[in-house]
């Protein structure tokens, strides 16, 4: 069973694993009401950066993004889309100065605010990954992206129905709302609510395109039915041993 059940959180953590790396944004055509200040040659070499991360060139962009900040210090955009680079090459330290440098220059620059979040649910900090997505949240209220973030963490941080209530809002937002009830199921599953976390799947399964995702979907249904099926014990004790506790919930 234990296998089983691990089997069953590395699908679930795998789809996520997606998702994060889907939020590791750079901003293009959006600018920070900071950044209007920036004269037309740095604009001009943010433009050229862009063009780089585009074509997965990290180096050139991260050398044009340089010298974006070498004409204009307080280029917030520049900083948020230098550390997209950093992370790309692998550089953790770099990543985080850089978005920690554009929320300090301009703290309503909200994707920046997610890509730290990211950084933070990938190490297993989730207290910070939620406080930052809350901010990124209120700042851009109809990012359904960000708030299946928000829902991963708020579920990490066992606050349960704050999960809920956020995976309800993102179902209602566009962009990822399917993926919704995939975290909504994990949260269900936590509080051993088998059956409520089998229609969240099955849900999921019914808006989902096929893939690997819906693929996954369908092996931890037929694993969550399989536990229904057998009546294993119901009390949140022996639920938390057989299922990871959250503590151990850290994405690889």
């Amino acid at each position: 069973m234990m296998a089983r059940v691990f089997i069953l959180f590395l699908l679930f953590s795998g789809s996520v694993s997606a998702q994060v790396e889907v939020d590791r944004r750079s901003i293009s055509a959006l600018v920070s009401v900071v950044d209007l200040n920036a004269p037309p040659k740095a604009r001009k070499e943010v433009v050229r950066g862009n063009e780089f991360i585009a074509k997965k060139n990290w180096t050139k962009a991260i050398e044009k993004l340089q010298h974006t900040i070498k004409i204009y210090p307080d280029y917030a955009v520049a900083y948020n889309n230098l550390a997209v680079a950093y992370a790309h090459l692998g550089d953790q330290i770099r990543e985080r100065e850089a978005l920690e440098k554009a929320i300090s220059i301009d703290d309503h620059l909200g994707l920046a605010y997610v890509n730290l979040a990211r950084m933070n649910i990938s190490v297993g900090d989730f207290p910070h990954a939620e406080s930052l997505l809350l901010k990124a949240s209120s700042l851009d209220p109809m990012d359904g992206a960000t708030l299946i973030l928000l829902t991963y963490a708020e579920m990490m941080n066992q606050h349960l129905d704050e999960a809920i209530a956020t995976c309800r809002r993102a179902h209602s937002m566009q962009y990822f709302h399917a993926f919704a009830h995939r975290v909504a199921a994990r949260v269900f599953e936590q509080r051993n609510q088998v059956a409520d976390a089998v229609a969240e799947l099955q849900l999921f399964l019914s808006e989902e395109q096929p893939g690997p995702s819906a693929d996954g979907a369908r092996q931890e249904l037929a694993m969550l039915q399989s536990i229904a099926n057998r009546a294993l014990p119901t009390t949140a004790e022996s639920y938390q041993l057989r299922f990871c506790r959250p503590d151990h919930c850290v994405l690889p």
